[in-house]
């Protein structure tokens, strides 16, 4: 897949025109380039400083060889670590009880992620059909970056489980699938 990205981040110096702190990077992947920017650029209007600006043009986003590589280590560990689920399907989120997972949600024992915890996984009813993408989040409450494994997720139960994330979590997040599609089969 091919696309422009744009980086924006915090000047600190105020002035000098150089990206001290990353604050975002946004992927513009279709549509005429200068729409693309643009929309990149109103994403940062809210920005309360400084922003600065850095265009990586015609940025090959993820090539074949390292999305094999990543699914194919994703798959390593799915086969050989026990998957702990702490909140089945229909279970409600300890601290936003709005929040009902739509599929299994657990992790994966001995493994590590940025939090500290095992490699969080959703898991669908689809058996058998193995790491089939997965969402990267970034939650400004945890102030943490994560990435959420999904195996054995149908199309429907990727779309219940970005809901929730995106809209009752209100949690930013990026769907990356196997296959380079929008969605999984």
């Amino acid at each position: 897949m091919q696309g422009d990205l744009f980086a924006y981040g915090r000047d600190k110096d105020e002035g000098d025109g150089r990206v001290q702190m990353l604050s975002a990077i946004v992927v513009a992947a279709a549509g005429p380039r200068r729409s693309r920017l643009d929309n990149a650029h109103g994403l940062a209007a809210s920005c309360p400083w400084p922003v600065s600006w850095t265009s990586f043009d015609s940025v090959e986003i993820m090539s074949d060889t390292s999305r094999v590589r990543l699914f194919g280590n994703l798959d390593g560990l799915a086969a050989t670590c026990r998957l702990v689920v702490d909140r089945p399907a229909g279970s409600r989120h300890p601290r936003v009880p709005q929040a009902v997972y739509p599929v299994d949600y657990g992790y994966l024992e001995g493994t590590v992620a940025a939090d500290g915890g095992g490699a969080d996984v959703f898991r669908g009813g689809a058996a058998g059909a193995g790491v089939v993408g997965l969402f990267v989040t970034a939650d400004r409450g945890k102030r943490d970056v994560e990435v959420k494994v999904l195996v054995d997720c149908t199309v429907g139960e990727i779309e219940r489980v970005r809901r929730l994330l995106d809209g009752v979590l209100g949690i930013g997040s990026l769907f990356v699938p196997r296959n380079g599609e929008t969605s999984a089969g």
